[in-house]
């Protein structure tokens, strides 16, 4: 994990102001999935990120030179298309595929001394399922992440993982009365932080066993924590991992995962009147600052960008800020609102947001909201959105 005391920037306060699934592409207004015909051809247009690395960066960090886009059919034993692309340019488009229903990506990356079907790269698990429409141009919303593979193979079957947990530190069959929480959920998670597997236990227990855990690399635990006297959330501030877990193995956790309080700021967006689509706002750059005006979280950032259709459904590279660390290993509290910033800081912090449309960075909209008087260890779930309102003199919105 990398601090993100290095990105901080002194400037004057000065307002110059995805999720999984697919959109289907039809020029020039989107077309909702559903009742177009079945004859003709469907193409769809996937973007990658390597180990959450742009492509023009992370390709020549990790030293991959090509990536193969293959489109898998719903039960992932026939390849339906293929595209290779250099992994620089960041997104190939497959094309003529046939108009079937839950279809499914496998994006492998190559170094030049990759054998052909055994890349050291890829995504894991596949993405989707995804809908081909007949004559649409299918895209995926997020870019797709690539990770390093074990061996240039993908895990296959179950296994087991083990989990054990203190609560601030102490023994969890008597600290765990004192705080009141009388049940915590253990959660395996995947490298998008997507939920594998999950199981109840008694708090006082301190171990669970999660079984039929996906074998792979990257698994990572969430625990989150209940009782009758928790106001704020409670549970591992960082996710555990990443670990692997092997196909009938028991893995145990890399060590015990200690409870404490969250320390969160949730909220969500709005506009006065219509939504992102009418607006033609595809993507919501958020910017944090301290309650000195640093700037904590620039526009530039990789996990700045969101999408603008976003709630607590949307998945977790859509939704978290990580002021503490340059990539995300926090934790999502069970209720937090659409856009979580987690590891927030004493004191308070603002949020200043702009909306543009997708593949543009001009200003169309922009918002902001100070939390002030902000105590470590707390969640704050905003009950008031913020609103995105046209760019203007008296609503200036400041340039991605």
């Amino acid at each position: 994990m990398f601090a993100r005391n290095s990105l901080f920037i002194m400037i004057l306060l000065a307002l110059a102001g995805s999720f999984s699934g697919c959109v289907v592409a039809n020029s020039p207004a989107a077309t909702p999935i559903g009742g177009e015909t079945t004859s003709g051809t469907a193409s769809i247009v996937v973007a990658w990120t390597i180990a959450g690395q742009p492509a023009s960066s992370g390709c020549s960090a990790k030293g991959l030179t090509s990536v193969d886009a293959l489109v898998l059919d719903a039960a992932k034993s026939k390849i339906l298309g293929k595209a290779t692309a250099s992994c620089a340019t960041g997104q190939v488009t497959v094309s003529n595929l046939p108009v079937v229903g839950g279809v499914w990506l496998q994006i492998d990356g190559y170094t030049p001394s990759d054998v052909a079907g055994s890349p050291s790269w890829g995504n894991d698990p596949t993405s989707g399922p995804f809908n081909l429409i007949a004559n649409k141009l299918i895209q995926v919303e997020a870019p797709v992440d690539l990770i390093k593979l074990s061996g240039g193979t993908t895990y296959n079957g179950q296994g087991n993982v083990y989990v054990t947990w203190t609560v601030q530190g102490k023994n969890p069959a008597t600290a765990c009365g004192t705080f009141g929480i009388s049940t915590v959920t253990v959660h395996v998670k995947d490298e998008k932080k997507n939920e594998l597997a999950y199981i109840e236990a008694p708090c006082s227990a301190g171990n669970a066993t999660i079984a039929k855990v996906p074998a792979g690399a990257s698994r990572y635990v969430q625990v989150d924590a209940f009782g009758p006297k928790l106001p704020e959330s409670w549970g591992n501030i960082s996710l555990a991992g990443p670990f692997s877990v092997v196909d009938a193995q028991t893995t145990n956790s890399p060590s015990a995962i200690d409870l404490d309080r969250r320390s969160v700021i949730s909220f969500d967006w709005a506009f006065a009147s219509g939504s992102c689509a009418s607006k033609g706002v595809g993507t919501v750059y958020v910017q944090v600052r301290d309650s000195k005006n640093n700037i904590a979280v620039p526009m530039t950032d990789p996990w700045a960008a969101k999408p603008c259709e976003l709630s607590a459904s949307s998945g977790y590279d859509a939704r978290v800020i990580d002021y503490a660390h340059v990539t995300p290993t926090c934790a999502i509290p069970p209720n937090a609102k659409g856009l979580v910033i987690c590891n927030a800081p004493a004191g308070g912090v603002g949020l200043f947001l702009t909306g543009t449309a997708n593949g543009s960075t001009y200003p169309i909209v922009g918002g902001s909201m100070n939390v002030q008087n902000f105590q470590a260890n707390t969640e704050i779930d905003s009950l008031t959105p913020i609103v995105l309102a046209p760019c203007s003199g008296s609503n200036p919105c400041q340039q991605p």
